[in-house]
């Protein structure tokens, strides 16, 4: 069973999902709540409570489903770092790390007629679409700026 699964059966909201993604990398429930925003006490009266602690202690058992949920919750962070492209080679390299992990994959092969095997970057693409976009953002702030 994988994470979405487990946090399905205990009808986990979205803030009980990133509680339960914290909780895998804290060492209590209240440091997990803390890490999110919320007062420990809060996460203690959720109904679903121990449904919770039950996903928790399934997912720690299973390291693949609980590192897949971190990397899961990563992959907004990773796309968020291509599109702003502004961080080095060193950020890019990291995003596009998270991205391999989450399925996005780098390499597309397509068949061609007369000159065989034609290998084309789709990172290459998606992260200049990102840098075009990014761009676009960047003009647009600049011209919601009052003129001072």
């Amino acid at each position: 069973m994988d994470a979405d699964q487990i946090l399905d059966q205990c009808e986990a909201t979205a803030e009980q999902r990133k509680w339960v993604m914290e909780r895998l990398q804290r060492k209590n429930d209240a440091q997990a709540a803390r890490a999110i925003g919320l007062h420990p006490d809060s996460v203690y009266k959720w109904l679903n409570k121990q449904a919770l602690n039950r996903a928790v202690e399934l997912l720690l058992a299973d390291a693949v489903a609980a590192a897949r949920l971190v990397l899961k919750d990563s992959a907004v962070e990773a796309a968020q770092t291509l599109k702003r492209h502004l961080l080095g080679r060193k950020g890019v390299e990291a995003a596009n790390s998270i991205l391999d992990r989450t399925g996005v994959h780098a390499v597309k092969e397509t068949k061609h007629q007369h000159s065989g095997t034609l290998n084309i970057d789709v990172r290459e693409r998606l992260v200049g679409r990102i840098a075009r976009l990014a761009a676009l953002d960047d003009q647009d702030a600049a011209a919601e700026e009052p003129d001072g």
